[in-house]
């Protein structure tokens, strides 16, 4: 049923059709006046209306809905936001199921109209995209971001971010020409923080990828494309030509031949390394191998032309460090190292070369652990044509020669050379026995060249300077055995001693001596096996051997105690003698006078001691004064005599006492005669009394 009612309060008309449904609500009946006002909006317009009292909409908490084709398209919420193609708008303008369109008809080249995001009160400031016709078929959307007239720290922004993070996106700033990605504060051109910007192939074969991290990663299908190269290039200008490289090359497309180069134009050859292993080749030809050795060298001067040093290291400071090539040792892992075992290799440096057409080791250094695992202990070796030559031990004992060094220095198998090229004249380099802490008192051996083709070899020991007068340098020859010296040279006293450390003399030699030489060898001799003395004041010798004599010394004078031997001779030639002389009786009576006497040495030593027979030399001068030695004058020095002088005397006593004896028998023989003929007439005289 239809029903129809008015209202006394209002004066407005309602009615409702309740198809038995006496809950259906009321509509309101709108009726126009004779000036075409109207409670309600006609479909050709309203006049006499007012913006306070005349809309369309509604007065209650209720949203308003434009449809068509009993179609909802629009809506305006009861909040004010107004959806398209959406009946729940979240924004002012919310469009849903179509795309926005701003623009008109313009022409080939020109501006078009603004999607502007104004400031209603700074409208000189707004934010806007526009579209420009810049030529038939060519146009660009503009996004001009204000006019960048802001104070001077800050910047007219375009910002893209999530809802529910205050970091942008995408932030474009004006003031430093500069975009950031996940920062609103880009500090470069182009900034990506805490993310990664990347370039990928259609293929997906390729890809360039930076990552937050400050790492580069360069992608290409080593399968598909078995001989490209990734790599990054570095140029000084915008033309095309390439100062720098680096650059991920598979020449194989094997996973064990791809290797990362870093080179240029000028020079291809630059530094590489393998993926597979970590080998790094510097000089290589890539093309021909990759590195072989964890640092592999190449200096092909022949290919490019140029001469370089290998390895160069340079290191500046201003205190004690030094440069290390440094490599560490340990058995197990890099994890989990252990302590090394006795003759574990440390390291070395193998120098090889190419001959009889194979690569072989010309000469190496190299070190071996010596220790037990927990001592610090080495061995280091150098080696020519691929033998050991020289070892330096653990203990820093130096062999050349032997690998088992027993002192500081040990050669064996070869000479020792000490010197250099030298003037005819001059000293050469020293062999030295220095002490460090008395650098002034050196002894060493010296070369020195008195003229062309002839030289001495000198030892100085020492400047002789030590403390008191008793204490000179000194040069000993001992054996290992025994603390005495068989040879000593006394710089103090400018002595030699033989068995002593303290020689008395120029020579004082103390022991037997035994001397033998071969035929014609002896030193200063002038005749088989002869070893010549010359006197004190150079003046001759004799040397006057007899005939069949084997040789023996010559000499002027012997000092000893004792002389033991078989046979002695004195020369007696007439031919060496003048003034000779018969001795008179006065010799006699000087002979007469001798005492002889016994005596013991006050000091006596093995040989000397006993009971010895002899004269007392100061008394034999009174009497026979030419043959005792004149006292030098010396402190401790004595004065002995020449017995075999006495010789002579003695004959001559002995003569005079043979004539006398003969006298005397022929006296005794003729008293014997005269007295048998005493006898006979005795006997004669008694026959005669009878």
């Amino acid at each position: 049923a239809m029903q129809i009612a008015g209202s006394h309060y209002d004066q407005d008309l309602w009615f409702r059709k309740t198809n038995n449904n006496p809950a259906q609500p009321w509509s309101k009946i709108l009726a126009v006046s004779g000036t075409n006002s109207s409670l309600g909006w006609l479909t050709n317009g309203n006049s006499n209306t007012s913006s306070a009292t005349n809309f369309i909409g509604t007065t209650d908490a209720q949203d308003f809905v434009f449809k068509t084709n009993n179609t909802e398209n629009m809506r305006i919420t009861n909040g004010g936001y107004v959806g398209i193609g959406s009946a729940t708008p979240a924004q002012k303008l919310s469009v849903e199921g179509g795309n926005i369109q701003v623009g008109e008809l313009i022409p080939a080249i020109g501006v078009g109209r603004d999607l502007i995001f104004g400031d209603q009160f700074s409208n000189s400031d707004a934010i806007h995209f526009v579209r420009e016709n810049i030529g038939l078929n060519l146009s660009k959307l503009t996004l001009v971001l204000g006019d960048d007239y802001g104070a001077t720290i800050a910047n007219d922004q375009f910002n893209i971010e999530a809802t529910n993070s205050p970091i942008p996106v995408l932030s474009v700033h004006t003031g430093t020409i500069s975009v950031g990605v996940g920062t609103n504060a880009p500090a470069y051109r182009l900034h990506v923080l805490d993310g990664h910007a990347a370039s990928t192939s259609s293929d997906g074969l390729a890809s360039a990828l930076l990552s937050p991290d400050g790492c580069v990663e360069l992608f290409r299908n080593r399968v598909s494309t078995p001989n490209g190269k990734a790599y990054i290039d570095f140029k000084d200008n915008a033309s095309d030509d390439l100062d720098f490289r680096i650059e991920q090359y598979n020449p194989l497309g094997s996973v064990a031949n791809q290797v990362l180069n870093y080179y240029s134009p000028l020079s291809p050859r630059t530094l590489s390394m393998r993926n597979d292993n970590g080998f790094i080749g510097m000089g290589l030809n890539f093309d021909l191998h990759s590195a072989e050795t964890r640092l592999h060298i190449v200096e092909d001067n022949m290919a490019q032309g140029i001469t370089n040093d290998l390895l160069l290291l340079d290191h500046y400071h201003n205190n004690a460090d030094w440069t290390p090539i440094l490599q560490r040792n340990a058995r197990g892992t890099e994890a989990a190292p252990a302590n090394l075992q006795t003759n574990d290799a440390l390291g070395g440096l193998l120098m090889i070369g190419r001959a009889g057409g194979v690569n072989s080791i010309m000469s190496y250094i190299n070190s071996n652990y010596s220790g037990n695992g927990s001592t610090v202990s080495s061995n280091l070796f150098f080696g020519t044509s691929a033998l050991n030559r020289v070892m330096i031990d653990q203990l820093g004992n130096v062999g050349i020669g032997t690998m088992s060094p027993a002192q500081r220095l040990t050669i064996e198998g070869g000479d020792v050379q000490i010197g250099e090229i030298m003037p005819v004249t001059g000293v050469g380099r020293r062999l030295m026995f220095t002490d460090i802490g008395n650098s002034t008192d050196a002894m060493f051996f010296q070369r020195e060249n008195i003229v062309l083709d002839a030289s001495n070899l000198n030892l100085y020991i020492g400047d002789n300077q030590g403390s008191g007068p008793t204490v000179s340098d000194k040069f000993n020859v001992m054996t290992t055995n025994n603390a005495m010296p068989i040879f000593t040279v006394d710089a103090g006293t400018y002595s030699v001693g033989i068995g002593n450390t303290d020689p008395l003399a120029t020579l004082d030699l103390r022991g037997p001596v035994k001397y033998a030489f071969a035929a014609g060898t002896g030193a200063g001799s002038d005749g088989p096996s002869r070893a010549i003395i010359p006197a004190a004041d150079g003046g001759s010798r004799m040397n006057d051997w007899p005939n069949g004599w084997g040789g023996g010394l010559s000499t002027w004078d012997i000092v000893g105690s004792s002389a033991f031997f078989f046979n002695y001779i004195i020369r007696s030639d007439e031919r060496l003698k003048k003034d000779i002389v018969t001795m008179n009786t006065n010799i006699t009576e000087s002979y007469m006078q001798l005492r002889p006497v016994t005596y013991l040495l006050k000091k006596q030593t093995p040989e000397t001691e006993g009971l010895h027979y002899g004269f007392i030399a100061q008394e034999v001068a009174k009497l026979f004064p030419s043959i005792v030695t004149k006292d030098s004058g010396l402190e401790g020095a004595t004065i002995g005599m020449n017995y075999q002088a006495l010789i002579a005397p003695t004959v001559h006593v002995v003569q005079e006492q043979q004539n006398t004896i003969t006298n005397l028998q022929t006296q005794l023989q003729e008293l014997s005669r005269k007295l048998d003929e005493q006898n006979k007439l005795l006997q004669l005289l008694m026959q005669d009394r009878k």
